[in-house]
Formats: structure tokens, sequence, C-alpha cells
């Protein structure tokens, strides 16, 4: 009884918390006040709604004054490309535009969130001119420093990043330890791309339960090498240099050289919203194994070719993106692997997403499998690569919200922005 009371307070207009006044919000001629629609899946929008005030923020495209599309890309510098890109809908049919920054490697994510209120803020003036809220809008300005400075740097373009990380937990049956580590290097130019980076893994796990004992020990190491050397608007050329060593893989050590070039149909700098890519690349990979493959081979040299198509896009109905890639051993071509995948979100009205991904590989080229039969700790544990012709993947699902069109109000009290019920049967 005393639930439902409280349900009651909750729910009628006299107890509707968010029925009350929005404290810094005005209430006069409150239609004319732009309504935007911010379109970001990766930014902080409880920031913007009680750091930008002189709007208001609707959940649906549809009821916006302005379509807000953020869209980013890691930049050379190991930091992040903001593009917002401004689409006025309604009485500011036909009134756009694009802005972007970039932040850096070493900002937090309140320095980025800060500059990225500065760049809605300057986004939205032209809107929000012709609005109540106009009068009440302060333009400043920070003038440049009058002596010019040279910047020069002294790292020329490369950024370094190192991580290191340990593991280890437990219970009375089973105890499990990891170790790994990890290097990388990178310069980037409008005209050449250069990446480097060393990996290194060790994990062990044991087991011991009503007198069963087993140790699971797996290592693997690796070192890749990038360089991409622009040709224009809509190609680009290089190729990879790699090694490794698996012990799932039954690698002991693999040694892999890809030339490669990609065609964009769409220039480069568009490629924050859409692109459409096609490469190709060809490899040389010399291997030696830990233990005799299937084919009866302790080590071998393959050529291999590979085709790939990628397309993403992000527009104000959703985003869509899939690839398709293909390949093959060049001595025998009956040694292939074909995958597709594809990513769909699409609002359908107000209010009604779906979204769907799936992939699917037709996988013949494994040629570094282990002769004989696994064990069934190796089985279970996924110790080692086994044999198969196919792997595929599903994933969907929809989401519908309604009620009020305004989304304005932040509340972190007590740590949840509503109620949930849960049923247990």
């Amino acid at each position: 009884m005393p639930v439902l009371i409280l349900l009651l307070f909750i729910l009628l207009p006299g107890g509707n918390l968010a029925a009350q006044a929005r404290p810094g919000f005005p209430e006069h001629d409150t239609s004319r006040i732009i309504r935007i629609f911010l379109d970001c899946s990766r930014c902080d929008i409880d920031y913007f709604r009680t750091s930008i005030r002189f709007v208001h923020y609707v959940r649906d495209r549809e009821k916006a004054d302005v379509h807000i599309i953020v869209t980013t890309l890691s930049n050379g510098g190991g930091g992040t490309e903001y593009t917002l890109e401004f689409r006025g809908l309604g009485r500011f049919g036909g009134i756009d535009d694009t802005l972007s920054f970039s932040t850096r490697a070493t900002d937090t994510e309140d320095m980025e969130r800060s500059r990225m209120d500065s760049w809605l803020r300057l986004g939205l003036v032209r809107y929000v001119s012709s609005s109540p809220e106009a009068e009440r809008l302060k333009i400043d300005y920070t003038p440049p420093d009058s002596t010019p400075t040279v910047v020069t740097d002294p790292w020329d373009n490369w950024v370094f990043r190192t991580s290191a990380r340990a593991s280890i937990q437990g219970e009375q049956s089973r105890s499990y330890q990891s170790y790994n580590g990890s290097f990388s290097a990178s310069r980037v130019t409008e005209d050449l791309k250069l990446n480097f980076s060393v990996n290194g893994r060790y994990s062990e796990t044991e087991y011991d339960y009503v007198g069963y004992q087993y140790t699971d020990i797996s290592r693997s190491r690796s070192f890749s090498s990038l360089a991409v050397w622009s040709a224009g608007a809509h190609w680009s050329a290089g190729g990879t240099f790699s090694t490794s060593a698996s012990t799932y893989s039954n690698t002991r050590l693999s040694v892999s050289l890809a030339p490669a070039v990609e065609f964009n149909v769409f220039p480069y700098n568009e490629a924050t919203r859409k692109y459409l890519k096609l490469l190709y690349r060809i490899s040389l990979t010399a291997a030696r194994y830990e233990e005799e493959t299937i084919y009866f081979r302790t080590s071998e040299s393959v050529w291999r070719q590979e085709l790939s198509v990628s397309l993403e896009m992000k527009q104000p109905w959703g985003e869509a993106g899939g690839s398709l890639s293909g390949s093959h051993l060049l001595r025998d071509i009956r040694k292939y692997e074909i995958g597709l995948f594809g990513n769909v979100s699409v609002r359908i009205v107000e209010g009604l997403s779906f979204d769907v991904q799936a992939s699917v590989f037709r996988t013949r080229d494994q040629i570094s499998l282990r002769k004989g039969t696994a064990t069934t700790e190796e089985v279970l544990l996924q110790r080692r690569e086994l044999e198969s012709q196919y792997n595929f993947y599903v994933s969907w699902g929809i989401s519908y919200s309604f009620g009020s069109i305004f989304n304005n109000v932040v509340n972190t009290r007590m740590g949840g922005g509503g109620s949930s019920m849960v049923y247990y049967y």
C-alpha cells in the first residue's frame, strides 16, 4: 500500500518533479526557442544540457530546428578530429554549416568536452540570432598575441605510446594470471603515414578441482608496421610488414610482407561522413610452426592476394556500413576465405530505431592447423585453433522512446535517470 501511494504521488501532476519550472530556462515565448537534436554517440550529452542553456534539446530529429551530426577520426598526433555538421530543418531549411576542430592525445575528457562546448556555441549563433534568446547572448573575443611565435616540433610529428598491464585473480579451485605490454610509434602527415607497434601477452590458468589438475599457458607476440603514401584525393599506396608468434595459432614465427593499393570513390577529406574504399593487397608469408600441420608441414612460404570493398556513411536517417573481402593462396585457389560484414542503424519513425549487425565468413585456408585431435581441455579452453569452414554472427534490436519531446533537465541524484521494474520467474 505505501508503494502504491508513492507511485500516485509521483505520477499525479502535483508530484511530477519534471513538470516544475526548469531553472535557467526562460518561460517567455518558449515556442521560438531553438530546438536541437544532438546526434553524437560519444558525447557527454548531460554536460551540454547543463552548459548550453539557450536552446531546447529534443529526442527526435523530426522535432528539431537544427540537426547536429558529430563524427570523429583519429588524427596524426594520437588525438581526435571532430567534425560538427549543422543541418537546418523546418524554418531553417537550407541553412547548413560544417565546423571542425582537433584535440590532442594528452587532452583529458573534460578538456575535450570544453572545446566541443565552444564549437557548438559558435555553430549555433546563426540560428539563435533569430530567437528570443539572441539579446541575452554575449559575443567575446580573445585577440592573439601581438608577437608571432614560430612553432617548432622537436618530435617531427612522431607520437609514441607504451603500456603494461598485469592481472591476477583466483579462487580455491582456479587461479589466473596475465601479463601484457605494448609499444607503438606513428608519424602522420598529409603525404605519408607511418605506424609501428609491438605487442606481447602471456597468460596462465591453473585448475585444481576434486583431484583434477590442469595448467593452461598461452603466449603471443607480434610486431607490425604500416607505410602509406598519398596519391591524390582518391588514391593511396603502401604496404605492411609484420612478424608474429602464437601458441593458439601453432605459429613459432611468421614473417609477412604485403604491398597494397587503395582507391576511395569519395575524396578522403569526406571520410568523417562517408567513404567507399577498394583495397587490393598481395602478400608473401614465411612461417615456422610449433607442431606439424594437417598438411604435414613444419615450415612453408605462401603467396596470398586479397581484395576488399568497404562502405560507411552517416546520414540524418541513421548510419550504415559494411565490407566484403576475399582472399586466396596463389598456389591453390581452393584455399580461400570470403567474408561479409554489415551494420545498419535506422530511425524509422519518431522515437523508433532499428539496428542490426551481421557477419559471415567462409574459411578454407587454415593451413597452420595442428595435426592430430584436440584434447577436451584444448577445446573447452580455446587453447588451440580448431578446423572450421565457416563462422557467423548476427545481432539485432529495436528501441522506442516516447513522451515529452524536450530533454533539458539533468538530475543525477542517486546515480539514476529513471526507474525500472524487474520480474522474476
